[in-house]
């Protein structure tokens, strides 16, 4: 019946609208899990920039140390070791940059598929519900279509029953309802425009 189409098709939509809700929620949770990422990544970052300084800060001791020790004098033995460490950093830092980059690209990754996933499955659900209600609208719509006939088709045998009483010739009678059906038809036509 009508009644039970026009509640699957608002079913259909209530399922929609939760739906979207769904899809707005996993893009919000996607957007505060990347945003977490950065900011972890970011904190491990700065504690092993710390570590790493704290570790050349040692070596640098060790080797300006070693050259006194083997009779370089002081200003040379500091520029020297500036220098090793100056390298030494530059390289400890990059590796660094990069391992955490590395990890950066490794776990959005992860994230940007897991979203996807569950995007992809939401879509898809979507998507057959769009198409229930489509079939669904095209059933109320042949549905109406055929009681809409079925009321012409009575008010026609009616009103052609109704001239024959009058004594009107069959043709003629014909033509009368079917001018009074294409009338009423297209003034219903007009009025919905």
């Amino acid at each position: 019946s009508i009644c039970d189409l026009v509640n699957q098709i608002d079913n259909q939509i209530d399922k929609q609208l939760h739906r979207r809700n769904e899809m707005r929620k996993i893009i919000d949770n996607y957007e505060i899990e990347l945003n977490g990422l950065t900011n972890y990544l970011s904190n491990k970052k700065s504690k092993q920039k710390n570590q790493i300084k704290a570790k050349l800060d040692k070596r640098k001791e060790q080797r300006l140390k070693e050259l006194i020790d083997d009779g370089i004098n002081n200003e040379v033995a500091n520029q020297l070791v500036d220098k090793e460490i100056e390298l030494d950093s530059k390289t400890e830092y990059e590796l660094l940059d990069k391992h955490i980059d590395t990890q950066y690209k490794q776990l959005s990754d992860d994230i940007i598929e897991s979203n996807n996933q569950q995007l992809d499955k939401l879509k898809q659900l979507y998507d057959n519900s769009l198409g229930n209600l489509s079939i669904g609208i095209k059933a109320s719509h042949s549905l109406q279509l055929q009681s809409l006939k079925s009321k012409l088709n009575d008010r026609k045998s009616k009103r052609l029953n109704e001239l024959i009483n009058d004594n009107v010739p069959i043709n003629e009678a014909n033509s009368i309802v079917d001018n009074e059906i294409d009338t009423e038809i297209s003034d219903l036509i007009d009025k919905q425009e």
